[in-house]
């Protein structure tokens, strides 16, 4: 364990300062401080460096940063009475089972419930659990100082006070637990009787107390996490049909399914531990909107690669969290879906290009699932951030690489245009598409570089169709439109093709098919070598003789009366 880490303290309106976040490294501690504070969602911000002392345990801390308000006026000391607003908000054992107190513990013993394979919901109804972690003096002293240190700034005590105060309740909840144990306070739980339990317990005094230790005591027989979550969904699968039983067993075990989801240790073997922050939250997807995800990948085969179905136990929690009272803890799943999308982290960090794509196929997923869980407004401002950190600098390094062709890099970013949300972003992408094609890089690459003119030409065509689709949505993109024509415009007209397609000794359906491509649109944007194309053809039908030569191929004939009528 290292002995310097650093916390990052936040406190929102009416509330105190709590542990958010936890970092090995300064920089981005101190990063990290300021993107809370300057989201707005917190009126003060503390970063902490904590040393740990290995001679006396205790951990010091000093503060390298402060934002914003630090002190609400409404901290005390411990048992000194008031609201308690911190991270574990304790005042007696039974407070540890709180779902705040639960988050934080989770958060505090990461490595500990990690290594072991063990949630907080079992670890506060085992009684061998809470003597283990007794025994694992390091663990315990660490995470009590760590709380320790932040409600001491806040109050005014001393961190000796406050460690004193929340070890002696910590002695407490393993004393009360002991005590319960002996009295067999809790029941015994198997799949075949677990409805028969849940019905018997509803309505009783600490009934759920009572059944979350029979639910601990069972799924302690998984060896891996795997094995816990299976044992969970045998619960589920043999819960009440009914309420108030099914209420019941919905309430208990929505704990230990929602500690296993958010623990990144079970989340790497259920969902897969080499997946990078694009494959978490594409999994997780597949979680939260598995309806959603499977129908966009149906109608969408490249969604469908970039969003792969879930092995089988993820698949199988899926879809219990679907038909069950699962409604937390798909909630709970999606903040942390959208705040993994909103992360300044990169999706793919070896493939930008992939990471465009994925960022599509998860739009269109996120766009189509229910909105209960994830509503309209937020999925739209958490694409919308995404969107702004691909046209940053550092993508944009990554993306357009050293050695690309302009062509190549304006098609690319004229692609990424095309897939970012906000208009913003998309007059980002503009002004870096600008850049590109009004390089002179572009001119010359265009003249001198390896490809026959008529292809040329309709690449021309195709960026200007494919950044036409953000003509209505994105800044800066009529001028780039007319940019590609005028470029199109001086290099047909140097380049003398449609003059060469109305000299050429090619068969008159295929030197007007030509013509009539260019002026369509099809293999030369709109402008002066469409309009000229335009002429030609329009000239060429006007022969005598033509309409003639065209009739005795039927064939030929169909295929250019579409592109007659286009212009």
């Amino acid at each position: 364990m290292s002995n310097l880490h650093y916390e990052v303290l936040a406190r929102r309106p009416g509330g105190g300062m709590n542990v958010e976040l936890t970092f090995f490294d300064e920089e981005r501690a101190l990063a990290e401080g300021e993107d809370m504070f300057a989201t707005g969602e917190f009126v003060g911000v503390r970063v902490l460096r904590e040393t740990l002392d290995p001679e006396t345990g205790i951990f010091t801390g000093k503060v390298l940063l402060r934002l914003g308000d630090q002190d609400d006026g409404k901290f005390r000391r411990i048992g000194s009475g008031g609201s308690d607003s911190d991270a574990i908000s304790c005042r007696q054992a039974a407070d540890f089972y709180q779902l705040r107190s639960r988050l934080q513990l989770a958060r505090l013993l990461e490595g500990w419930l990690g290594r072991n394979k063990l949630t907080p919901f079992e670890l506060l109804h085992r009684l061998d659990l809470a003597e283990r972690l007794q025994l694992a003096s390091t663990e315990t002293q660490h995470a009590i100082q760590k709380v320790a240190v932040a409600r001491s700034l806040g109050r005014g005590a001393s961190v000796h006070q406050v460690v004193r105060a929340l070890q002696g309740l910590f002695d407490q909840a393993v004393a009360a637990l002991r005590a319960d144990r002996a009295a067999g306070v809790f029941v015994a739980v198997a799949p075949a009787s677990f409805a028969g339990v849940c019905r018997e317990l509803a309505g009783t005094p600490r009934a759920a107390y009572r059944l979350a230790g029979g639910v601990a005591d069972f799924i302690g027989a998984g060896e891996t996490w795997s094995d816990k979550a299976n044992l969970l969904l045998d619960l589920v699968d043999a819960a009440p049909d009914t309420d108030p039983a099914r209420a019941l067993a919905a309430e208990v075990l929505t704990q230990p399914l929602g500690e296993i989801l958010a623990s990144k240790a079970a989340c790497a073997e259920l969902l897969g531990a080499d997946l990078d922050l694009g494959g978490q939250i594409a999994a997780t997807v597949r979680l939260v909107a598995p309806d959603a995800a499977e129908a966009v990948a149906q109608a969408d085969p490249e969604a469908a690669a970039l969003i792969p179905p879930l092995g089988e136990t993820a698949q199988r929690i899926a879809e219990r969290l679907a038909l069950f009272g699962f409604d937390d803890v798909r909630h709970t799943l999606s903040r942390r879906l959208l705040q993994d999308l909103m992360a300044p982290r990169r999706l793919r960090p070896a493939d930008p290009a992939g990471e465009i794509r994925l960022t599509r196929a998860l739009g269109f997923v996120l766009s189509a699932a229910d909105r209960r869980i994830l509503p309209a407004e937020e999925v739209r401002d958490a694409l919308i951030e995404r969107s702004r950190l691909m046209v940053s600098q550092d993508f944009m390094d990554a993306y357009l690489g050293a050695e690309r062709p302009a062509m190549d890099e304006a098609f690319g970013l004229a692609r990424l245009m095309d897939n970012l949300a906000g208009g913003a972003n998309r007059a980002q992408a503009a002004r870096w598409l600008e850049a590109t094609i009004t390089s002179p890089r572009f001119d010359t690459e265009l003249v001198s570089g390896p490809g026959t003119p008529m292809a040329k030409l309709a690449q021309l065509a195709q960026l200007h169709r494919t950044l036409a689709r953000s003509r209505n949505d994105a800044g800066r993109v009529e001028s780039l439109l007319e940019r590609i024509s005028l470029v199109a415009d001086k290099y047909e007209d140097a380049k003398g093709v449609v003059r060469q397609l109305v000299r050429a000794q090619a068969p008159l359906p295929q030197r007007l098919g030509a013509l009539l491509r260019m002026a369509a649109g099809e293999t030369a944007p709109p402008g002066g070598a469409a309009s000229r194309a335009r002429t030609e053809a329009k000239r060429m039908l006007a022969e005598p003789g033509t309409m003639a030569e065209l009739s005795r191929d039927p064939a030929a004939l169909k295929q250019l009366q579409g592109l007659m009528r286009a212009i």
